[in-house]
């Protein structure tokens, strides 16, 4: 099976809290000017907690003025169906797949973006497990935004975890944490996550059964 294609898979058994489903797509963009750097955060979160449904939606965006929050960063009516499916936001969408491509768009506030990509090639996998299962991937993007354009690239992170309620702040899960997407002059592309808290602990308290790998690569 193409490995792209992970993100189909649906896990099999429960664990956690009963017939939760989470799913997330997140998208950072980076830019190849290094004198004009752009980033842009996209996330697209999604689940179940029994027959009710919930999205959430989260972007960011930096220039050389500094970071800014999206607005419409918040939780979002989701019509029940299909989780692999990313229902649009009040002010995002995101269209396609890691095989065709992805055209992403935010209108709202300060801000009117569109980010397209070529198809993602899997970068790395962090977590294959029967309830967790997580895989980057990366692909050459444009951005237009303000009536600018930006060539970079586009790192793509998809989470599925069953059990784990997205409806929660669960507490234990993140303490300093820092993600890195980098690449090097010779194009090697370098994925570093930091996380202080202890995930043996978190697990432990809330249920759940994956054994969390050390993200890097």
């Amino acid at each position: 099976m193409d490995p792209r294609q992970f993100y189909t898979l649906a896990p099999p058994f429960s664990f956690g809290e009963p017939e939760t489903l989470y799913y997330s797509d997140r998208f950072v963009f980076r830019s190849k000017e290094v004198d004009d750097l752009t980033l842009v955060i996209l996330n697209f979160s999604r689940g179940k907690e029994g027959e009710k449904y919930y999205g959430e939606f989260f972007g960011a965006v930096f220039t050389q003025t500094g970071w800014w929050f999206l607005e419409g960063n918040d939780k979002y009516f989701y019509k029940p169906g299909n989780l692999e499916v990313i229902q649009p936001s009040y002010f995002a969408k995101a269209d396609g797949s890691a095989v065709s491509g992805f055209k992403l768009r935010y209108d709202g506030g300060d801000f009117t973006l569109n980010l397209s990509s070529g198809p993602t090639q899997p970068l790395y996998t962090p977590d294959a497990g029967k309830t967790l299962q997580k895989q980057l991937g990366v692909a050459e993007a444009v951005l237009n935004i303000r009536g600018q354009e930006h060539w970079g690239e586009v790192v793509h992170e998809t989470v599925i975890w069953q059990g784990f309620n997205g409806l929660k702040r669960y507490k234990g899960l993140f303490k300093e944490y820092l993600s890195f997407y980098l690449i090097t002059e010779k194009g090697r592309e370098i994925y570093l996550h930091q996380n202080k808290s202890n995930p043996k602990e978190f697990l432990n308290k809330h249920g759940l059964s994956e054994t969390f790998l050390p993200e890097g690569g």
